[in-house]
């Protein structure tokens, strides 16, 4: 989304004194963005403003460097954890070690090829392929699993990004970063459906079909996130975009819950059982994998969790 973005030199043409900039911004009227840009100051989602930060930052970019890492993976649309919206992520050549130049600018030494770099309403962004290989790298292995179930899903080739992390097998972490990948499925299609399976795969509770279509002797009922078809059990990742995304403009909330509902009834009249959880049911794994297995008739005295990463 577009943002009012000054520079301070703008500001000044427009007849502002250095003076009357401090007192905008000390009256809160007006935010510094990053070094010597300047918005309106507006009630903004962490997402949102690093948005805003990458895009001013976008204005200052020498031609040298190139918008990566989790910058790039916000311009693509993939989901990043919000404790690295922090800082604009740019690759610059050369080779060594990352570090912090301005505040709100993290440089990254290394040799692109022309197959790494994009150019993006104006600027240089890393493509999607180097984008996911240079973030699996930085990423525990659930953080990285979310993100490269998002990148597949956009249309990312997962053999590509594993023949870049086979050619550069020396940088780190790359055998973590290509057990993330493997383990990766498009047809997940959130984060919290992401974090399920892995939490699902280190409590071996057994692998679910994703985005299972069920019904009943004559007609299809819907779909569900997770299925065990032999168990006709269904399992629904609940959030609150979940009924958003399935509204028309102008649509009714509470219609949306309520179809849930009658879809809901019919799954159990046709002899499923349903298993739903929240993103606050992952502040004790060992319970919601209690409940996974207990729905599916599998035995839960011997807990153990496989830290897969």
């Amino acid at each position: 989304m577009p943002f009012e973005i000054t520079s301070y030199d703008e500001l000044r043409r427009r007849g502002l004194t250095p003076g009357h900039v401090r007192t905008e911004l000390q009256s809160g009227r007006l935010t510094r963005v990053c070094h010597a840009m300047y918005a309106p100051s507006t009630p903004l989602s962490p997402e949102l403003h690093y948005d805003r930060l990458i895009e001013a930052q976008r204005h200052v970019l020498d031609g040298e460097g190139v918008i990566s890492h989790f910058s790039a993976a916000r311009i693509l649309g993939w989901p990043v954890p919000r404790d690295r919206l922090d800082k604009l992520w740019v690759t610059r050549p050369g080779y060594g070690g990352g570090k912090s130049g301005a505040a709100s600018v993290r440089h990254v030494h290394w040799m692109l090829g022309d197959d790494d770099v994009m150019m993006l309403d104006g600027h240089a962004v890393t493509t999607p392929t180097r984008t996911l290989a240079d973030l699996l790298r930085r990423l525990t292995f659930t953080q990285g699993v979310i993100v490269a179930d998002a990148a597949l899903r956009s249309g990312v080739d997962r053999a590509a990004v594993d023949e870049l992390l086979c050619t550069e097998s020396r940088r780190w972490h790359t055998t973590l970063a290509r057990r993330a990948l493997a383990f990766a499925n498009p047809l997940a299609e959130s984060p919290l459906e992401s974090r399920s399976r892995v939490l699902m795969a280190e409590y071996d509770v057994p692998p679910p079909i994703l985005q299972m279509w069920f019904g009943n002797a004559t007609e299809p009922i819907g779909r569900s996130d997770f299925g065990w078809l032999e168990e006709r059990v269904l399992g629904e990742c609940d959030g609150k975009v979940k009924y958003g995304r399935e509204l028309a403009p102008g649509g009714d909330p509470a219609e949306a819950v309520w179809r849930e509902k009658i879809r809901e009834d019919r799954a159990r009249e046709a002899n499923y059982s349903m298993v739903r959880w929240i993103n606050a049911d992952f502040t004790n794994p060992d319970r919601l994998a209690v409940r996974w297995l207990h729905a599916l008739g599998r035995p839960t005295d011997r807990l153990v969790r496989r830290r897969l990463g």
